[in-house]
């Protein structure tokens, strides 16, 4: 239940920062929720790939992440899009859809939890970032909540927020620099090596904006 819970509460943040299409439509939030809570108790393609019935993304699949688990994960987002018009987060019908978010938060989650290696999940990112062109966007937007939460992370859990640091330096290997700098909070830009002169670069973006 409380993994649920989670799942629920780290969507509603990514709606949040991806927002809602044509306005924004408050069926979307309820269906990506919807979606969340039922997950845990769905069943799995115990050979890897996505849920029959939920379309979810299978976690088996990092468990042979070295063999077949990579194209598997790529076989997964291009099903996804498959149902997709302009954007891979929401459906032809304008709904909010969470596999494919929640896919690419689970994948960053790998290298946070050296469950693989960081070199690793940039490549598959790479590729990634290939299939949509909003892709790099959306990758954004999933370590904008992986900056929030592993920032808050408590005493003992501290190696998930110099792993993040590590992944986000190396990032610009699958974003471009400059959108990073637009995307990213400056704290975590100054962190992580991106911005050396915060309030240089905070004068910068106040002269850019007015522009």
């Amino acid at each position: 239940m409380q993994k649920s819970t989670d799942r629920v509460r780290r969507l509603k943040k990514l709606k949040s920062v991806t927002g809602t299409q044509d306005g924004g439509d408050s069926g979307a939030v309820a269906a990506a929720t919807a979606a969340a809570e039922t997950r845990t108790s769905e069943s799995t393609d115990t050979n890897g790939g996505a849920s029959a019935s939920s379309g979810s993304l299978n976690p088996e699949i990092f468990k042979h992440f070295d063999k077949s688990g990579r194209s598997e994960f790529l076989k997964y987002l291009k099903q996804q899009l498959q149902d997709t018009a302009d954007n891979p987060v929401y459906d032809r019908n304008g709904v909010f859809k969470q596999g494919v978010s929640n896919a690419i938060y689970e994948l960053l989650w790998q290298a946070l939890r050296f469950t693989h290696k960081k070199d690793l999940v940039l490549h598959l990112l790479m590729e990634v970032v290939a299939l949509h062109a909003e892709f790099p966007s959306l990758i954004l937007d999933v370590i904008n909540i992986l900056d929030n939460e592993t920032s808050l992370m408590t005493e003992g859990l501290h190696e998930e927020r110099h792993a993040f640091v590590q992944l986000v330096k190396d990032i610009d290997k699958v974003v471009p620099e400059s959108l990073l700098k637009e995307r990213l909070e400056i704290d975590t830009l100054q962190e992580v090596g991106i911005v050396k002169n915060k309030s240089f670069y905070s004068k910068f973006i106040k002269v850019k904006t007015k522009l």
